[in-house]
C-alpha cells in the first residue's frame, strides 16, 4: 500500500438539538461524531453479546469477509448460534487470518421489535421521509469496504470499537467506482488496507477524515460520502438510513428499478446479494429485500 495524504480528524461534538443538527450538519452534508447522545440510551446499559444470545432466535445471512471489494460469500446461520460462537470463539476469530463472519446490515429490529425501545435516532429520523434501522454484529477484523450510500446514515456504536475512514464526494474520481451492484450504494474497487498503487494511483491523493468510534458515540455520514469501517474489537453497532422525499424520487426509485432488473439478471451480474454455490445462484435475502 502506498502512503496516503495526511488525514484529518472527523469533527466531534458532545450533544446537539435536532434543529441545530439539521442546520449545521444535515443541510450542508457535513459528517460529525456526536459523543454523548447515545450514552443515554437503554441499549447502552442492556445490550451485550450475552444479552443478544438470550433474545430468541431467527435466521440471517452472515457475510464471509469483505464482500464489497472481495468475493461475495455468505451462509445462513441462526442468530443464537452466531452470537454464542462469537462469545466462545472470539479469541480464535481474532487471530484467524481468514475471512471474518459478519452479521452485516441485518434487520434485527424486525426479528426482535422490542429492541426499538432501546434506541433513539430522532435527531435524524424527524427530518426524513423514510428511515431504515439495521444491526451490525461481528468479531474483531470485520470490514465494510469503501462505498457510499444513497441515503444519510447515523451509525451508533454500542459495544466495541471501530475505525472509520471518510472521503468526500468531491474526491470520487480518486475512489475508482466499481461496477459491482449493491442495492442502495455505490462501491469502490479499493480496499485501503491492501491495494495496488499502480492499479489505483489516484487513491494516494485522497484526503481522508478518520476517527475511532467508541461505545456511546454516533457518526453522521451524509449521502454520497465514501466510507470504510473496520472493527477493532468484537462489535455491536446499529444505524439508521434516512431518506428524504427528494431522495425517494431521485435515488430510491431508480435503485428499485435497478434491483428489479438485477433480479431478472438484466443488470449488475456481479453483486453483493447473490453468489453461486453448487452451481446455483443463491440470494442473500437480507440485502435483496432491504
Amino acid at each position: 500500500m502506498s502512503d496516503q495524504s495526511p488525514s484529518t480528524d472527523i469533527e466531534r461534538i458532545d450533544t446537539i438539538s435536532s434543529d441545530d443538527f439539521y442546520q449545521f450538519y444535515i443541510r450542508p452534508h457535513k459528517p460529525v461524531i456526536i459523543t454523548d447522545l447515545a450514552t443515554r440510551w437503554p441499549a447502552m446499559k442492556k445490550w451485550s453479546f450475552e444479552f443478544f444470545a438470550d433474545l430468541g432466535n431467527a435466521e440471517f445471512d452472515v457475510e464471509q469477509g469483505n464482500v464489497l471489494q472481495g468475493e461475495t460469500r455468505f451462509e445462513k446461520q441462526d442468530f443464537q448460534s452466531y452470537v454464542r460462537g462469537l462469545m466462545e470463539e472470539g479469541a480464535e476469530l481474532e487471530v484467524n487470518p481468514g475471512p471474518k463472519p459478519y452479521l452485516s446490515q441485518t434487520d434485527i429490529f424486525a426479528a426482535f421489535p422490542e429492541l426499538c425501545d432501546d434506541v433513539d435516532f430522532s435527531i435524524l429520523v424527524q427530518h426524513k421521509w423514510k428511515n431504515i434501522m439495521l444491526g451490525w454484529l461481528g468479531p474483531k477484523g470485520t470490514v465494510t469496504g469503501f462505498h457510499f450510500d444513497y441515503a444519510d446514515s447515523l451509525l451508533a456504536q454500542v459495544c466495541g470499537q471501530k475505525f472509520v475512514q471518510l472521503v468526500s464526494p468531491e474526491q470520487s474520481a480518486c475512489m475508482y467506482p466499481s461496477t459491482k451492484f449493491d442495492y442502495g450504494s455505490k462501491l469502490s474497487q479499493v480496499d485501503s488496507r491492501q491495494y495496488d498503487p499502480q492499479e489505483f494511483p489516484r487513491f494516494a491523493e485522497v484526503r481522508m477524515q478518520t476517527s475511532h468510534l467508541n461505545p456511546g458515540q454516533m457518526l453522521y455520514i451524509p449521502r454520497g460520502w465514501w466510507h470504510q469501517v473496520e472493527s477493532l474489537s468484537a462489535s455491536i453497532s446499529i444505524n439508521t438510513f434516512g431518506i428524504s422525499l427528494k431522495g425517494m424520487l431521485v435515488d430510491r426509485i431508480p435503485e428499485k428499478v435497478k434491483s428489479v432488473l438485477h433480479g431478472y439478471g438484466l443488470y449488475g451480474r456481479d453483486c453483493t446479494c447473490h453468489m453461486t454455490k453448487d452451481g446455483e445462484r443463491t440470494t442473500n435475502n437480507a440485502l435483496a429485500s432491504s
